[in-house]
């Protein structure tokens, strides 16, 4: 949750992830942590690896 207002897609779906149904708002401000024995989701990956084209590109944008 404590990622949520900087990265709210990736923090929903690894809310998903961990088994947890609905919201991540749902659950409030309190620490969650999944229970012995709650099934998990498959796991994926959170993130796309960006192509170094794109970094190069971001990069000269930047100055860098």
């Amino acid at each position: 949750m404590a990622l949520y207002p900087y990265l709210p897609f990736s923090s929903e779906r690894l809310h998903g992830y961990l088994g947890y149904e609905g919201s991540i708002k749902s659950g409030g401000w309190r620490f969650l942590t999944p229970q012995a024995g709650q099934p998990l989701s498959e796991p994926q990956a959170l993130f796309k690896k960006l192509d170094t084209s794109i970094i190069e590109e971001e990069e000269a944008r930047l100055g860098q």
